[in-house]
């Protein structure tokens, strides 16, 4: 064999194009009917001329509907289409997750963290969800804040700063990586600060008090944004690593920190100006069309206002913190014994590998040893937050000239700790593949900052993760994630001209007789499906009468005139009901007896049924 073959720079490109193919592979397998539905529906009639917010009840900022109906325009009107731009920006994604973590480590080690990164994010759940794009656009984000770092340039925060409007555009929680990036930046003048700290001993007391009432804001909404839902583990898994960063940087303000509050607002404004600027281009693009129809107040109402009605909906408590902490210790033994305790090699790798190999084989048949595996995985965000203030607290670099890596761990960290809201108040195991990535850069961050001597554990546990993922989490699918491993049943092609993905043999059945009655009867450009179905609509190729994409966000004082008024107005001569809606419950009784008295035809097709009339 050629000795070249084994070049770190051969080997990186190799674990990329494993990662390529590993989630080109799965592109096209599962869906969740109702998120296909709503993407492609909205999309869709973007393409007609309609206004999101304005013109229908858009579940998402907007941005991302445009996306998808240029998707359309290009490529053809198919889920598939969504999934190849997706697939676009996940390739997009690959270089910059590498660049951030080569700037923390040797080339072969960046390459890894991307091969495990991958294998627990897009070839779980290809849906093009805007979650997923949130995700790239932070680590878009995250690298160019790091080549600030690195040059000085603050074109680099500009962009940083887009990528941050772009992540709002797709979704709310856009924001999240915001202020995460905003809060790092805060970090950074008091690094700098800290820097000149003897040569300027004298406090700006102005400063540290806007500072410190800003952070203190940040944790009221914090508390505000869980406060309706919080017992243990959302205070552990949303609110204590915020809270632990915030508290990191008031001590540092206040124990730390000099300097006249004149240069200090300067600094911090150099670097937050074009961070903010960057952050209000994209999203002042996208509100043109909604000045010049005067629904700026629509916008609003769909973004900040609307998305609250979900709280009573669509929500799903963490997992239990008492089996995360266990694991959590037991892995702290382990890592104890293997860096404290004078065992050769070999003892270090039986010590930690036989336990590991137990798991990876008992996982698909014992449940247990699956949730073990998951607990330790849900609890990384508050653990590698604790580990990672109390590692950069007692650095030396605290009361020095700030490190280029302990900076970039302080982005990452900052970035994590809000960025993995994203789970709340959903806290389904598959929203924690949205955050997973950045996870496995803090890791590899405070790895390299502590800079421990043996590897052994690290990369035993890197290579356990690498492959429970790819036997145990890849090959199943969402519905059992997190609990027991179950393959996937998503194996049927969905034979329709708009769908194309794979599904379950179940809804291949139901959505291809839905929409041959459809095509087969129905009259006119429309008909009416509910409740939260907009896939019908989609698949169809037929038009929605009404504004609602999912029935929760209607107004339940005027639901049900609205919709017997579109139904006379449109001329509607088929409904489809969904008998089992996820979210908005049944139809309610008085609305569903109108629609038999209206429709009194009627066929049941799975958890459907489709009434019609003469």
């Amino acid at each position: 064999m050629d000795p070249g073959f084994l070049r770190p720079r051969v080997i990186v490109l190799l674990l990329f194009g494993i990662s390529a193919a590993l989630a080109l592979h799965y592109l096209d397998r599962g869906w969740v009917a109702h998120d296909a539905g709503a993407l492609g529906h909205a999309a869709e009639r973007v393409l007609a001329g309609e206004l999101p917010h304005r013109d229908f009840d858009e579940i998402y900022t907007g941005g991302l509907t445009y996306l998808n109906a240029l998707a359309f325009r290009v490529l053809g009107l198919n889920l598939i289409s969504l999934r190849i731009v997706l697939y676009l920006f996940f390739l997009a994604w690959l270089p910059a997750l590498y660049y951030v973590a080569r700037r923390l480590a040797h080339p072969l080690a960046a390459a890894a963290v991307v091969l495990v990164s991958v294998v627990w994010s897009l070839p779980n759940y290809s849906a093009p969800v805007p979650s997923w794009y949130n995700l790239f656009m932070a680590t878009f984000g995250i690298a160019a804040v790091v080549r600030y770092l690195e040059s000085g340039r603050r074109r680099w925060l500009l962009t940083a700063g887009i990528c941050g409007g772009l992540s709002f555009l797709a979704k709310l929680i856009g924001l999240y990586y915001i202020a995460g990036v905003l809060l790092f930046l805060a970090f950074h003048e008091q690094s700098a600060m800290r820097e000149k700290g003897q040569a300027q001993p004298r406090r700006g007391w102005s400063y540290s008090l806007v500072v410190t009432t800003a952070v203190l804001f940040f944790l009221i909404l914090l508390l505000r944004i869980v406060v309706g839902r919080m017992r243990l583990e959302e205070f552990v898994h949303f609110v204590l690593p915020g809270g632990l960063l915030s508290a990191l940087f008031l001590f540092g303000e206040w124990k730390l920190a000099s300097g006249e509050s004149r240069e200090r607002f300067g600094r911090l404004w150099h670097s937050v100006a074009p961070f903010t600027l960057g952050v209000a281009l994209p999203v002042a693009i996208f509100l043109i069309p909604y000045v010049a129809s005067g629904a700026l107040a629509d916008f609003y109402r769909g973004v900040f206002v609307a998305p609250i009605k979900r709280l009573g909906f669509a929500t799903m408590r963490p997992p239990p913190i008492l089996p995360a902490l266990t694991v959590t210790a037991g892995l702290l033994l382990v890592l104890y014994a293997s860096y404290r305790l004078r065992y050769p090699r070999s003892v270090k790798l039986a010590l930690v590998g036989i336990p590991l190999l137990f798991l990876l084989i008992a996982a698909p048949l014992m449940p247990e040893a699956y949730r073990l595996v998951w607990h330790s995985i849900r609890i990384s965000v508050p653990t590698t937050v604790v580990a990672g203030v109390l590692v950069l607290s007692r650095k030396p670099e605290m009361s020095g000239r700030p490190t280029f890596k302990r900076e970039v761990t302080l982005l990452l960290l900052c970035v994590m700790a809000v960025h993995s809201l994203v789970q709340y108040p959903f806290s389904a195991p598959v929203y924690f593949l949205y955050v997973a990535p950045l996870v496995a850069l803090v890791v590899l961050a405070l790895l390299t900052v502590e800079r421990l001597g043996s590897q052994v554990v690290p990369i035993s546990l890197l290579c356990f993760y690498i492959l429970f993922g790819v036997l145990w989490i890849n090959t199943g699918f969402i519905y059992g994630m997190g609990l027991r491993y179950i393959p996937s049943d998503q194996t049927e092609r969905l034979a329709l001209d708009r769908g194309g993905v794979l599904v379950n043999g179940v809804e291949k059945m139901e959505y291809e007789a839905i929409v041959s009655i459809l095509h087969a009867n129905a009259t006119g450009e429309y008909i009416y499906a509910a409740p939260d179905c907009p896939e019908v609509y989609f698949l169809s190729g037929l038009r929605n009468p009404t504004r609602t994409l999912f029935d929760f966000f209607d107004d339940p004082n005027r639901r049900m005139s609205e919709i017997e008024n579109a139904l006379d107005r449109h001329r509607v001569r088929f409904v489809v009901l969904n008998m089992n809606p996820d979210f908005s419950g049944g139809i309610k009784p008085e609305l569903l007896k109108s629609l038999e008295v209206r429709y009194p035809e009627a066929t049941k097709v799975g958890k459907f049924v489709v009434r019609w009339r003469d």
